[in-house]
């Protein structure tokens, strides 16, 4: 058999914290705190000018497609950018190396850089 979900049952104040955790979070989500995430974890590998340092630069990302050293390609949209801050190493991109670090953001920094790869085109 296969696990296709969990049920967690919590009392009303717990869920209602819940909630409130989610909502926070999801307000969070902004082009400003992907810029900042990106200054304080991002730029040491991954300019935002087209220069190229140890990652692919940001600069015009959002949408374009990226040919990777296994002879694929996929366009980096929402999910692939996704993919590859939590894992890595399934997609080099072609002429780079396998060098970064998994990295530990929420769900709603992720969702933060997303938004500012969109401004960099």
């Amino acid at each position: 058999r296969a696990v296709i979900g969990r049920v967690l049952l919590m009392s009303p104040d717990d869920f209602k914290a819940t909630i409130g955790k989610f909502e926070r979070e999801a307000s969070d989500i902004s082009a400003d705190n992907g810029e900042s995430i990106h200054m304080n974890s991002c730029v040491s590998c991954h300019s935002v000018d087209g220069g190229r340092v140890v990652g692919p630069s940001f600069q015009g990302l959002y949408g374009a497609n990226r040919a990777f050293a296994d002879g694929t390609n996929a366009d980096a949209d929402e999910n692939y950018i996704r993919t590859s801050i939590l894992y890595p190493n399934e997609q080099i991109v072609e002429g780079y190396p396998a060098a970064m670090p998994v990295q530990n953001l929420s769900d709603s920094e992720i969702a933060s850089v997303i938004e500012y790869m969109k401004t960099l085109n």
